[in-house]
């Protein structure tokens, strides 16, 4: 396949750098005193394996908003 028709998942070699995606993500989630309560009674584990699901399949929105958060000011 011609690299500019490989998807940006395909590009980032999502099927890798998703999961470590997933949980820096909720780390900083869960270290946010603001969002944390909103996940005191979720698992946690089913909650990222939601989330590696979605990102696979709706990936460009999800990783910019991972770099976003990323880089936020707790």
């Amino acid at each position: 396949m011609n690299p500019e028709q490989r998807t940006l998942y395909d590009r980032i070699n999502g099927d890798k750098i998703m999961p470590k995606l997933v949980e820096i993500f909720y780390k900083k989630v869960m270290e946010d005193k603001e969002i944390a309560p909103f996940f005191e009674n979720i698992d946690m584990e089913r909650q990222h394996e939601h989330q590696r699901r979605f990102l696979s399949v709706n990936n460009l929105i999800v990783v910019i908003m991972c770099l976003v958060y990323s880089w936020r000011d707790p």
